[in-house]
Formats: C-alpha cells, structure tokens, sequence
C-alpha cells in the first residue's frame, strides 16, 4: 500500500493539531517542525517549493503563520504575529528615498511576481 498524498488543507489541520498538542512542557502554542517531517507527513517523497508555498497559503487561511526557517517549519497563530513590535515610519524612512515611499503598498503584495 502506498502512501496517501494529502492535500494542503488536510496537513495544515495536522499541523493545527500539533499546535494543541501538549509537549515540551507547554499546554499549546509556538512550534519548529522539521521540513522533512512535513513532507513525510503529507504523503510527499519531494517537497517542493510551490507545494510548501500551498501549505503556507492554507495555514494563512486557517488564521496561522507558517514560515521557513532553514530545515524547519515555524508554526504561529496570526494573531500572536500581530502582537510583534511594528517597525515606525522614523525607522523605515532611513531606508526610503522620499519618492520611494508609496501610502498604498498593501496593494503591492496582491499580485506582484518581481520578487
């Protein structure tokens, strides 16, 4: 029998899961995760980066973060993200030449590919 690929929604409920989870000394929360684990996980043989990247959207949906940490997973509710010190206009503007700064960036982040 081989193994079950599973979708990207069905392995971000698993990483949900393991978020609940009562380890290390805490009842839930934070968490690294190997990449490989992930991968084996989900059914993968291969994780590719457009397939990480559907995880990453998933768990953003269901309201977490999910970031790369060299061979790890960071896992993080959205809302815990958002309690982190937000970098003021005085910090930014040392890297910004006035006719860089654009008051509708958040528009930038939907659909630009230059990165």
């Amino acid at each position: 029998m081989g193994k079950e690929l599973k979708t990207p929604n069905e392995t971000a409920e698993m990483l949900i899961e393991i978020y609940d989870a009562s380890f290390e000394g805490k009842g839930r929360g934070r968490y690294l995760i190997e990449k490989v684990i992930v991968r084996q996980m989900s059914g993968r043989d291969i994780l590719q980066k457009s397939t990480a990247s559907k995880f990453i959207a998933a768990m953003s949906k269901l309201g977490y973060g999910m970031f790369i940490a060299d061979d790890y997973f960071a896992i993080i509710k959205n809302n815990n993200v958002l309690k982190w010190r937000l970098v003021t206009s005085d910090i930014t503007m040392r890297y910004l030449d006035d006719e860089d700064f654009d008051e509708d960036y958040d528009e930038d982040l939907e659909d630009s590919e230059d990165d």
